[in-house]
């Protein structure tokens, strides 16, 4: 169990609160190695397929489906480095995911698209809910964005590179408000057992150093490996939609206007082939592997000295 005091107290007045209360409560000591882990699927384990996992809405009255794409990258470095470059990915496309498909092809009112670290593992993740289109429909409309987005990073210039960059460096130069953010801040640290209360200033100077050659690699293997192998779909389906699905084929609404003459860029083709469907979130666990948890290791290997 994990004690944490923070606020105007002295050392010795929180060490009796806590030994108070472990009498009170009965705790008995068990062995570092003895504590149970919490480990994150390995999506590399199966690296020829994406998988999928679908969910019926409960509620027959809600008309809203919703369809989560998460694509996984794998577990972050001691300096941060792959973290941040994976803030500064999703920080490029948070606003061209917004506007294509929530405002030039109105799939629904909840889209977005941001980055994930769980337990040391980093990744992404794209949501769109949407009450009009079933969700074999938005994800096929979801690659076709991350397609043209592709495009686009493969011609991004060191000037645009430095947008995002910027966005993130605000961010992380931003100081606590109150004591609550200070003390989150501070538990991040003791619960991972990374212990490092100058994160923020290292990572500034980190941050620094990323490269646009960085960038693009970490958005290809992020969103482009063969097979689709590190992506995971979760499927909420509507009953609406179960019981009228979107039609195959259907084309997409778009605000987008185009001049008399001019020619529309054909839609990159979306292959969905290696999708391997699991019957259950058991099912789908059992035939995976998982990654060390990080956090218990830290933990284990610990001195207790700061």
């Amino acid at each position: 169990m994990l004690w944490y005091f923070h606020g105007n107290m002295h050392k010795d007045v929180a060490k009796d609160i806590a030994g108070r209360s472990i009498d009170i409560l009965g705790l008995s000591k068990i062995a570092k190695d003895q504590l149970s882990d919490l480990r994150q699927v390995d999506l590399s384990s199966a690296p020829n397929h994406f998988h999928r996992l679908d969910f019926n809405v409960e509620d027959p009255d809600n008309e809203n489906s919703a369809m989560l794409q998460y694509f996984q990258l794998g577990l972050n470095d001691d300096n941060d480095r792959r973290e941040l470059m994976n803030r500064v990915v999703l920080q490029y496309l948070d606003e061209p995911c917004f506007d294509q498909l929530r405002t030039k092809e109105q799939l629904g009112y909840v889209v977005f698209s941001r980055p994930r670290s769980q337990r040391d593992v980093i990744g992404a993740w794209v949501l769109v809910q949407s009450p009009g289109k079933d969700c074999l429909y938005v994800r096929d409309r979801i690659q076709v964005w991350l397609a043209k987005m592709r495009k686009k990073v493969q011609a991004l210039t060191e000037e645009d590179f430095k947008v995002p960059v910027g966005a993130v460096r605000i961010n992380l130069q931003e100081k606590d408000k109150n004591m609550s953010e200070e003390a989150a801040r501070m538990l991040g640290e003791l619960t991972s057992h990374r212990y490092n209360f100058k994160r923020q200033e290292e990572n500034l100077v980190t941050l620094d150093t990323l490269t646009l050659d960085e960038f693009k690699a970490h958005f290809e293997s992020l969103f482009f490996q063969p097979g689709n192998g590190n992506r995971l779909d979760m499927q909420y389906h509507s009953k609406k939609h179960l019981d009228n699905p979107t039609p195959a084929g259907e084309a997409p609404a778009t605000e987008e206007s185009k001049t008399d003459g001019e020619a529309s860029e054909p839609e990159p083709e979306i292959d969905n082939s290696t999708e391997r469907k699991h019957s259950s979130v058991s099912h789908f666990k059992k035939r995976m592997g998982l990654f060390t948890d990080t956090f218990q290791n830290n933990y284990i290997h610990f001195n207790g000295k700061l």
